[in-house]
């Protein structure tokens, strides 16, 4: 049993070490769009949300409004929603 809480243990701080900055995150989304902004929308010490938006211009210059959220965890970003704006 004692085992298991250390190997618990482990696993938590190794998650808590690893959780990715909100530079890290720009890093990773190393992008130019104009209006462009990074958040990061909660810190859960485990695992991070974070939040991008940004406009980009269609064929006959509307703008579109997007934004993407994103889970970071161990170092690495997954997308978690994609959510296009008027």
């Amino acid at each position: 049993m004692k085992k298991l809480w250390y190997s618990l243990l482990v696993i938590v701080i190794l998650l808590i070490v690893t959780n990715p900055k909100l530079s890290d995150f720009k890093d990773y989304r190393n992008s130019n769009y104009i209006g462009e902004t990074s958040e990061r929308e909660s810190n859960l010490f485990v695992c991070s949300f974070f939040k991008k938006r940004y406009v980009y211009l269609i064929d006959n210059g509307v703008e579109k409004h997007v934004t993407t959220t994103y889970v970071g965890v161990i170092g690495n970003f997954f997308l978690m929603k994609n959510i296009k704006e008027k």
